[in-house]
């Protein structure tokens, strides 16, 4: 129900063609009992909020560019699914790195505030040799 919550408290929507999944998520919590919770809202972005579903292939890298907003901290998750390790790296317009975190199966995650509005490169890395679905998740 946590991220559900999250989700739509952050005003986050499936980008184009991708499934509702705060609706969904919310909709089995609901249905095994689980309450609302109250979380703070915070917005970096400057579109909003957004997630996506996505799958890499095995030593394959996704790359996007997004765009935040100066002086609100921006937030990127990535959550690798089934175990597979990923890297995930941002990196300013000049291409100098913003943040870089090693490979992990776990949820991987950078924040900062920065100090001009631009676009920033997100990278995540399948460093295995098996293909992974992850979720990336934007403020």
């Amino acid at each position: 129900m946590q991220a559900a919550v999250t989700l739509r408290k952050i005003g986050a929507r499936p980008i184009e063609g991708e499934p509702d999944l705060a609706n969904l998520w919310a909709e089995r919590a609901r249905l095994l009992g689980t309450k609302e919770t109250k979380l703070p809202l915070w917005r970096g972005r400057v579109l909003g909020p957004a997630y996506r579903y996505g799958e890499l292939a095995a030593n394959a890298r996704f790359r996007t560019r997004q765009s935040f907003i100066a002086g609100q901290k921006a937030n990127v998750v990535v959550e690798p699914q089934g175990g597979v390790k990923l890297e995930l790296a941002v990196s300013d317009d000049t291409g100098a790195p913003v943040c870089q975190v090693s490979a992990s199966s776990k949820s991987l995650g950078c924040q900062w505030v920065p100090t001009f509005t631009g676009t920033n490169d997100i990278d995540i890395v399948n460093i295995e040799n098996r293909p992974v679905r992850f979720y990336l998740i934007l403020n």
